[in-house]
């Protein structure tokens, strides 16, 4: 179940992000100018964000008073009895239920975190503390670390999907959590990072009508397996052997740069004759099964897990370079040719530009 709009979500989570801003402000004031208490303009921080009329229904938001603050006629150390405001704020929709599922429970965890601030504001606990203002500033980053990748993800297939069927097609792996990786949000900072925008699979003209017949891209085994012609294979006996010794038979291999140099060597013995480069959807390198090599996966040198830390030490300065560009240092061409690995099947939905070969 989704919002009722697509762009509402992406419109909270900006709301959200902003607020943020706001907040370590408001941490930064305090800190620097020993101003005891901040709980009026984090009110106006909340029911600027959750009274906003896309969001309202979403969320059960309240302040309520519950007496008179003795503040007024206690002049000693202020404490949790200083206190005369309650925050109520919790999930309310199933929509917004829905992606706090998707996203692990961090949606929840970020109410969590606003309650608990409120309260040590209110209570005035953090009244010249920097030790715990500097904690609440690392948990802040942390957590808008978080939203602006999720806003940028949703805002990626929402350009991608015309109507909701199709960016439901779009999420179902990330609403499966036995389908991605634990870290995945570490493998999307990479991508963005260093502004991966397609993984790219070269093939001939004539294997199009098989790709779209058969809903995307298998690995050569298993069209062996279930007697799927592939007109023009990309591969060769030798490259199907080195595949075999080393159990990567049944992948489907991506690259991270669009003009491949194995793509020349393929036109070169007559298995290419019309090639056509596949743009292919980041996002599946967010599979748990999904497999990364720091080289040509062939190579005896090859590096092949599913690791952070090899996905992270991938060459990213050099995929965006033409091959003959780079330093003529035979190791670094080899990392030029560093591949994701995807089991078994590619579905054609992760093939962006399928509709226009």
């Amino acid at each position: 179940m989704l919002l009722k709009k697509e762009e509402n979500f992406i419109s909270l989570l900006s709301c959200i992000i902003s607020s943020f801003e706001k907040i370590d402000v408001i941490l930064r004031d305090i800190l620097q100018s020993d101003k005891t208490s901040e709980t009026n303009a984090f009110i106006s921080i909340f029911e600027e964000l959750f009274n906003d009329p896309r969001f309202k229904g979403h969320f059960d938001f309240k302040v309520s008073l519950i007496g008179k603050s003795s503040y007024y006629n206690y002049l000693g150390p202020r404490n949790e009895e200083n206190s005369n405001k309650h925050l109520t704020l919790n999930l309310k929709s199933e929509e917004i239920i829905f992606y706090d599922h998707l996203y692990d429970y961090k949606i929840s965890d970020l109410l969590k975190f606003f309650k608990h601030l409120f309260s040590l504001i209110e209570n005035f606990s953090i009244f010249n503390n920097s030790v715990k203002i500097a904690k609440f500033q690392n948990l802040l980053t942390e957590i808008k670390r978080d939203f602006v990748f999720w806003e940028l993800l949703h805002q990626k297939s929402l350009d991608l999907a015309n109507n909701q069927k199709e960016l439901l097609n779009a999420f179902s792996f990330l609403a499966q959590s036995t389908a991605k990786k634990i870290n995945w949000q570490d493998y999307l900072k990479v991508i963005a990072d260093n502004n991966i925008i397609h993984l790219y699979h070269f093939t001939d003209l004539s294997n199009i009508e098989s790709i779209k017949k058969y809903g995307g891209l298998y690995s050569w085994f298993y069209c062996d397996k279930n007697n799927v012609c592939i007109s023009k294979p990309g591969g060769n006996l030798v490259s199907r052997e080195f595949d075999k010794r080393k159990n990567l038979e049944n992948f489907v291999r991506l690259s991270f740069c669009e003009n491949h140099p194995m793509l020349f060597v393929a036109k070169n013995d007559g298995r290419i004759s019309n090639p056509i480069i596949l743009k292919c959807d980041t996002e599946i390198i967010l599979y748990k099964n999904t497999l990364f090599s720091n080289c040509n996966a062939n190579k005896t040198e090859a590096i092949i897990n599913e690791s952070f830390e090899l996905f992270r030490n991938l060459r990213f300065d050099i995929f965006k370079k033409k091959y003959f560009d780079i330093n003529k240092d035979n190791t670094l061409k080899s990392y030029y040719q560093a591949e994701v690995l995807v089991a078994e099947h590619l579905p054609i939905k992760y093939i962006l530009n399928i509709n226009d070969v």
